[in-house]
């Protein structure tokens, strides 16, 4: 990756910073999983990241550790909200969708999350959510302008009031 976009370091860091996210919750979540897939494709001016598992569902991982007075349709929603995780009571702090949506939304990119009956969409910072075919795992999909990259680094997360616990 680094030799294609000749050490533009932008372009790196944010497909790495996707990419690394994608790959730590599909690592996580697709373990009983034998049919999963990620690929990445891209150019100089675009990069595209999907991933396909049959494995344990954002859906499900999600609705066992939420309010159960959040409706349905908005769970995929909150896997994007900062500080939220599937996996509490581990080193995982929740912020790993979240930044993804924040590249995709600085880079006018497109995520996508299907589980388990639901999808999450964030077109260009325009979102959309609700009920979808049933997929029993997670399909992440991501799209992103690399013509003028903002990197992690270009945002400003720290008025985001990132609060790290490190008990």
């Amino acid at each position: 990756i680094e030799s294609y976009y000749k050490k533009n370091s932008k372009k790196t860091d944010v497909i790495f910073s996707c990419f690394s996210e994608i790959i730590l919750n599909f690592w996580e979540h697709a373990v009983l999983d034998t049919k999963s897939i990620i690929i990445a494709d891209g150019n100089n001016d675009k990069i595209e990241i999907a991933c396909a598992d049959t494995g344990n569902g954002l859906f499900s991982n999600l609705r066992g550790v939420l309010d159960s007075k959040i409706k349905d349709d908005t769970i995929l929603e909150k896997s994007v909200t900062k500080g939220v995780t599937s996996k509490p009571n581990t080193f995982h702090m929740g912020y790993g969708l979240w930044i993804v949506n924040q590249l995709v939304t600085a880079n006018m990119g497109k995520l996508h999350l299907y589980s388990e009956g639901y999808f999450y969409q964030n077109n260009y910072g325009k979102i959309k959510k609700g009920r979808s075919p049933f997929w029993p795992g997670t399909i992440i999909y991501v799209n992103l302008s690399l013509k003028k990259p903002k990197s992690l680094a270009d945002l400003d997360l720290i008025s985001s009031n990132i609060k790290i616990n490190f008990k």
